[in-house]
């Protein structure tokens, strides 16, 4: 095994008893070698770069300070089970796997590091807090497990890639001020998580907020789509969401989030298919400019009594399917909104053989014998009416 360098190393051991001694050695047989006879607590390499797996299974490492290094290399420190603290100043690539399975690791120090590579620091389940001052790109799964992790700051992120942070469940807060992609399972059951601020994202993957069973607060001014399957599912103390510049809620886009009571989009055209798909608690949506309705978007918002969509073009199979609560829709368009299938209202009042005559189908007095003859309206002919002063 050899150790990708052009020069040799220079190394400092620290042994145990406190003497320390200097070597000179090429290759990653030479420090092996050295290892079995000396048991170190500290090296100090010179060296630009720290091969591929260079330290792979050393596990008496305690610490290690490489002022000099700009490059780290694959699983250059993985299974370094007894490493506490890594010092790199001057590194700014941090390539794939090198702390991986450093349990021990408590103490991280990078503060020229611009990315972050692929499992990085997995499962390196004693580091607590985190701090990259112009790191701008996390690759798949870089702090993964790190289950005492409580804060992570990014000020200069740009991208969280998939997986992250998941499954840091100790992660209490994060800072990622100008962080633009948030990927699929970034935070996926961090479940200490209690707020999501991201000023600057702009798109929400799948997956990227599931379980954080404490996350009640969520601030995306910016995002303009959330384009994934179930990015806040399972999050039951979410009761409010406001994405103001959001113009689509992608398939299964804000699905199963029970405690979802508000949601505020007055920029969205589109909710893809089953986009709110059993958020059972929903009772209050606004969709001022929503033009397409999907396939059982709102299926299962069994407390959902009413809802307004002034600009919709276009109703999908389904769309309202066992929302059972639902008394009043209000259409707003100038020409007859498109129906796609009479199930549309399937399991609701609508449809039922007791059908209420309460519940009622509002659209403009100009169009409502148009409504009453159209394609799979004319099945609810008797609850169509016209907006009250239309």
């Amino acid at each position: 095994m050899k150790v990708a360098n052009s020069k040799p190393y220079k190394i400092s051991i620290q042994n145990r008893d406190g003497r320390r001694s200097n070597w000179v050695i090429g290759d990653a047989t030479s420090i092996k070698s050295l290892i079995e006879r000396t048991t170190k607590t500290i090296i100090d390499l010179s060296a630009s770069y720290v091969g591929a797996y260079a330290f792979l299974k050393y596990r008496d490492l305690e610490q290690a300070y490489f002022p000099s290094c700009e490059r780290i290399g694959i699983a250059a420190f993985e299974q370094c089970y007894n490493l506490r603290a890594a010092s790199f100043p001057l590194c700014s690539n941090i390539g794939l796997y090198p702390f991986m399975y450093c349990y021990s690791l408590e103490f991280a120090s990078f503060p020229l590091c611009s990315y972050i590579g692929e499992y990085a620091f997995y499962h390196c389940s004693k580091l607590s807090n985190i701090y990259f001052p112009v790191c701008s790109y996390i690759d798949r799964e870089a702090f993964s497990n790190c289950s005492s992790l409580k804060s992570a700051e990014f000020p200069l992120c740009e991208s969280i890639f998939w997986s992250a942070f998941a499954h840091c469940t100790s992660l209490e807060s994060v800072s990622f001020p100008i962080c633009s992609i948030i990927d699929k399972g970034a935070f996926d059951e961090c479940y200490s998580l209690k707020s999501a601020v991201f000023p600057l994202c702009t798109i929400i993957k799948s997956w990227a907020f599931n379980g954080c069973s404490n996350l009640s607060l969520v601030s995306f001014p910016l995002c303009e789509a959330i384009d994934g399957y179930f990015p806040f599912a399972r999050c039951p103390n979410l009761v409010s969401v406001e994405f103001p510049r959001c113009k689509m809620v992608g398939s299964y886009g804000l699905a199963q989030v029970p405690a979802l009571k508000y949601a505020n989009l007055p920029e969205c055209t589109s909710i893809e298919w089953c986009g709110f798909y059993f958020c059972s608690s929903l009772i209050s949506v606004s969709l001022p400019k929503c033009t397409t309705v999907g396939l059982r978007a709102f299926e299962y918002c069994g407390s959902l009594t009413t809802i307004s969509l002034p600009s919709c073009n276009i109703i999908g199979s389904y769309a309202f399917v066992s929302c059972r609560s639902l008394r009043s829709i209000y259409l707003g368009t100038s020409s007859v909104c498109y129906l796609v299938s009479v199930n549309a209202f399937k399991e609701t009042e609508f449809i039922s053989d007791t059908a209420l005559l309460s519940v009622s189908i509002f659209v403009p007095a100009s169009l409502v014998s148009a409504y009453k003859t159209a394609l799979n309206w004319s099945d609810y002919a008797d609850h169509i009416t016209a907006y009250e002063g239309d």
